[in-house]
C-alpha cells in the first residue's frame, strides 16, 4: 500500500523488502521501482507499467546486525557490554524520573577469580565466566539487565525495585547461587561474589555517579571479608 501510495504521488519509490525466491528462500531485497508513463491520447499520462531493479542485501543486512551486536555485547558472554548497559541506565534513570520509581545498579564481582585462571588456565576461567553468567541470569527478573563489563565483573540493572528491600532480596538471590559448585571441565568450582549496590534516587540522580557508588559498595563487601 505505501509503494501503491509512493508511485500513484510521485512515480518513484525505493526501500528494503522482504521478497521470496521460487524456491521458497526469503531475501531482503534493496528495491527500486520506477512508474513508465504512456503517451497518446488514449492513455496520456497514465503508467502503463513498473520497472522494478533491485540487489539482495541479505548478507550485507546480517553482516550489519552482526557487526552492530559486536559493538554492545560481550564476546564471551554475549550479554551486554559498558556501552549498551549504560545506555539502558540513560533510559531507566528517565523513565524513573518521570514514574517516580525507584532502581538499583548492581556491581558483582568474582572473589580470588586469578587463581583460576592462574591454576587451571584462562580457558577453563572462560568456562566458569559463561557458567557464572548463566546463572545470574536465571536469578533475574525479565526487565532486568544483566551485563559483563569485563574480567570477572557484571553489573545489574534492576528496575521498578522496592527501594533497599527490594535490592537487597535480589542481591540474596545472587549470593545464595554461589552455594554450589559450578562444574568446569571436570573440576568442582566453587567460587564466591561481593556485591555493591546503589539506589535511585537515594544513593545518586545520574548514570555515571550510580555506577561509581555501586562499585565502591563492591570494593568495600570485598575489604570486609569478601562473599
Amino acid at each position: 500500500e505505501e509503494i501503491a501510495r509512493e508511485l500513484e504521488a510521485g512515480g518513484f519509490w525505493r526501500g528494503e523488502v522482504w521478497s521470496c525466491r521460487k524456491n521458497g528462500d526469503v531475501f531482503l531485497e534493496w528495491l527500486t521501482v520506477s512508474a513508465v508513463h504512456g503517451s497518446g491520447s488514449a492513455g496520456a499520462g497514465a503508467p502503463t507499467h513498473y520497472v522494478g531493479v533491485f540487489s539482495d542485501i541479505t548478507r550485507l543486512k546480517e553482516s550489519q546486525e552482526q557487526l552492530d551486536f559486536l559493538a554492545h555485547h560481550d564476546p564471551l558472554t554475549s550479554l551486554p557490554n559498558r556501552l549498551l548497559f549504560q545506555d539502558r541506565l540513560l533510559h531507566a534513570i528517565g523513565r524513573a524520573a518521570r514514574e517516580s520509581q525507584q532502581l538499583a545498579v548492581m556491581f558483582i564481582d568474582l572473589d580470588r577469580f586469578k587463581n583460576v585462571n592462574d591454576t587451571l588456565g584462562h580457558e577453563t576461567g572462560d568456562r566458569l565466566l559463561k557458567e557464572v553468567a548463566s546463572a545470574l541470569s536465571g536469578r533475574l527478573r525479565e526487565g532486568d539487565t544483566l551485563a559483563r563489563l569485563g574480567g570477572d565483573e557484571f553489573v545489574v540493572l534492576l528496575e521498578h525495585v522496592n527501594g533497599q528491600y527490594g535490592a537487597t532480596q535480589v542481591a540474596q538471590k545472587m549470593v545464595a547461587l554461589f552455594e554450589q559448585p559450578f562444574l568446569v571441565s571436570g573440576h568442582e568450582l566453587f567460587v564466591t561474589g561481593s556485591i555493591g549496590v546503589a539506589l535511585y534516587p537515594q544513593d545518586a540522580r545520574d548514570a555515571n555517579a550510580l555506577m561509581m557508588h555501586a562499585d565502591v559498595a563492591m570494593y568495600q563487601a570485598k575489604a570486609r571479608g569478601r562473599n
